[in-house]
C-alpha cells in the first residue's frame, strides 16, 4: 500500500495551493484507490467543503474551475443527492483531468460519505487517511455498496462500478448496505 510520500509532488501541491485559498479541501476518491492497486489514474478530485451554491460558485471561481454552462444538468445535482452541490473540471499541465467537487458536508469525515468502502481512501496534504471499510475491500478485492440514500443515488452507485470492472477484473460486487427506500417518494431512474 502507498504511503503519503507515494503521492505525487504535483498533486501534493496542487492540493497545498488549494488549502491557501480554502482550507477545506481534499483529494479523495478513485485516484488514490487507483495508485493504491498500481494503476493508471485517470482523474484527479479534489472534494472542497462550501455551504450553498453561491458560495460554491465563488469557490470554484477562485480555485480556477471551468464554469458550468447554463445548461449543464451534470454540474448541479439533483435534490436527492445534494449532499453533492457542483460539480466543475480544470486542467492543469502535466497532471490528469480535475474535478473539484463541492459537498455541503465536513470534509473531516470524507471516507464515510462515500458509497463505496473500496473508494473510501482520502489525502489532507499531510496524512492519508484509509477506513475500514476501504482495507477491507481492498484485501477481499470487492466493491462493497455501504451507502445508498435513494433509488437515483443507486443507480449511481452501480453505473459507476460497471465503468471499474475492466479496470478492477478480479473485484467483485458486494451489497452490504439493507436498501429501504419505502419512506421515500419514488424517483424516476433512466
Amino acid at each position: 500500500m502507498i504511503t503519503e510520500k507515494d503521492i505525487p509532488k504535483e498533486w501534493v501541491d496542487l492540493l497545498l495551493k488549494f488549502q491557501t485559498i480554502h482550507s477545506k479541501v481534499v483529494l479523495a476518491g478513485g485516484s488514490l484507490r487507483d495508485l493504491d492497486h498500481g494503476l493508471d489514474v485517470k482523474d484527479l478530485d479534489f472534494f472542497v467543503a462550501c455551504g450553498s451554491e453561491s458560495e460554491a460558485t465563488a469557490l470554484n471561481k477562485l480555485l480556477g474551475g471551468k464554469e458550468p454552462e447554463q445548461n449543464d444538468t451534470d454540474a448541479w445535482y439533483p435534490e436527492s443527492m445534494r449532499e453533492i452541490i457542483l460539480v466543475t473540471n480544470m486542467d492543469v499541465e502535466g497532471l490528469p483531468p480535475i474535478q473539484l467537487i463541492f459537498v455541503n458536508w465536513s470534509i473531516q469525515y470524507i471516507t464515510q460519505r462515500f458509497d463505496y468502502g473500496l473508494c473510501q481512501i482520502s489525502f489532507n496534504g499531510k496524512y492519508l487517511e484509509r477506513s475500514k471499510g476501504y482495507l477491507e475491500d481492498h484485501d477481499d478485492k470487492v466493491f462493497r455498496l455501504i451507502r445508498s440514500e435513494s433509488p437515483l443515488a443507486l443507480a449511481s452507485s452501480v453505473h459507476r462500478f460497471s465503468r471499474w470492472v475492466p479496470r478492477y477484473p478480479s473485484h467483485k460486487w458486494i451489497l452490504g448496505v439493507d436498501l429501504n427506500f419505502t419512506d421515500m417518494v419514488s424517483e424516476t431512474i433512466c
